[in-house]
Formats: structure tokens, C-alpha cells, sequence
């Protein structure tokens, strides 16, 4: 369920970032630090999680499922 959540704001930020098949999103360019605010502004918006600033590392960022399991991660504090 989180992760179709996820995928439907990836889409929503930028729909290259779903449609990559490569192991680096950040490394092949397809998101930025730019993009990387959008995506936690808007998790924050839709699933009102808070994830705090120093959490915020280019690791959680590298794979789809990376992105999905570091929101996760923050899911039992709701």
C-alpha cells in the first residue's frame, strides 16, 4: 500500500522518475536536491509524515525502493 502511494507522488513530482530503470537516480540525474524537497513536501502533504531534515540522506534517494523504505521507517510514528 505505501509503496503505490509512494510510486502515485513520484509520478505527480516528475513522472521520469518511475518510468527509470537504472540503479542510481541520483547519479543518472533524474532527481536532484531540488526534487528531493518536492518529494518530502508532498509525502508530508498527502500522508502527513514528518520527516525531519538530518534524516534526509542522497542513500534513501537512490532507488525507488529505497525512497519507499525510508518513508517507511517513519510510519509507526504516526
Amino acid at each position: 500500500m505505501i509503496k503505490e502511494q509512494i510510486i502515485d507522488i513520484l509520478n505527480d513530482v516528475d513522472d521520469d522518475i518511475t518510468k527509470y530503470e537504472g540503479d542510481n537516480l541520483i547519479d543518472d540525474g533524474i532527481i536532484d536536491s531540488f526534487t528531493i524537497v518536492s518529494i518530502i513536501s508532498e509525502i508530508k502533504e498527502r500522508l502527513d509524515i514528518v520527516i525531519p531534515a538530518d534524516s534526509i540522506k542522497e542513500i534513501h534517494f537512490r532507488t525507488i525502493d529505497s525512497i519507499v523504505e525510508f518513508v517507511s521507517s517513519f510510519m509507526w510514528r504516526l
